[in-house]
């Protein structure tokens, strides 16, 4: 990959497109994927190939998983448009087995954000103090959704990375009471993930939680949180 003038990179990783395996590089102008591939028949011509998207060509961008009997397909949809056509691009990140949701969703947000598409509209006064992917635990403890979280000067917001299916969930800070690690005996699935964290908050009266695991550090999240909140450290 050459650099334009000023560029810099953001991210890059091994990826797949169209059955072709690549490297897929973020910068701060542009997504940019390319492969090199040797033919069997001439294996002295090495073919060379890329797409390159601008950032502000980009007008979606989102990461889906489906989990078949024997297979595990993970990819991230982006749309954008070039010469007044609508286009996609679906491509598979390098992934490993225990996150292989987290690789994705991480290529989503920070795609997103570099191309100034963040989900969420800011209120008056309102700044980002710390935003990421994580994995909130859903129905009975079992299921879990996958959001961006982001931890404003006002509210911690869970986003949804695969799509606008998922009802965002939003809880002014003001309303956080605790938060910390969740108990090891009362959430059985979540003995299996132990960088999770528990906020409990009070709305209309009655109190609420919400658990979530993040795909970095939870220490850093809960330290963060009570710092927003003004919650007494433990």
């Amino acid at each position: 990959m050459e650099l334009k003038k000023g560029e810099k990179v953001l991210k890059e990783g091994k990826a797949s497109y169209s059955g072709r395996s690549g490297t897929l590089y973020l910068t701060d102008q542009r997504l940019l994927w390319e492969y090199y591939e040797t033919p069997e028949l001439f294996p002295t011509k090495a073919e060379k190939g890329e797409i390159e998207i601008p950032l502000e060509d980009i007008t979606e961008v989102n990461a889906f998983s489906r989990v078949g009997f024997r297979t595990v397909d993970v990819w991230v949809n982006v749309k954008y448009g070039q010469l007044g056509k609508p286009q996609e691009l679906n491509f598979s990140p390098g992934f490993v087995l225990w996150n292989w949701n987290g690789i994705a969703d991480e290529w989503a947000l920070q795609i997103r954000t570099a191309a100034k598409l963040t989900a969420i509209e800011l209120k008056r006064g309102e700044t980002i103090i710390k935003q990421g992917c994580v994995r909130r635990l859903g129905w009975l403890g079992v299921t879990f959704r996958r959001d961006a979280l982001y931890l404003t000067n006002q509210r911690l917001l869970f986003n949804s990375i695969a799509g606008a299916s998922e009802k965002e969930v939003e809880v002014p800070l003001e309303e956080i009471k605790n938060v910390g690690k969740a108990p090891y005996l009362s959430y059985m699935f979540m003995s299996l993930h132990s960088n999770s964290v528990k906020v409990e908050y009070a709305h209309l009266g009655k109190t609420n939680t919400v658990i979530f695991i993040p795909n970095d550090a939870s220490e850093d999240w809960i330290a963060q949180i009570q710092k927003m909140a003004k919650l007494p450290a433990k």
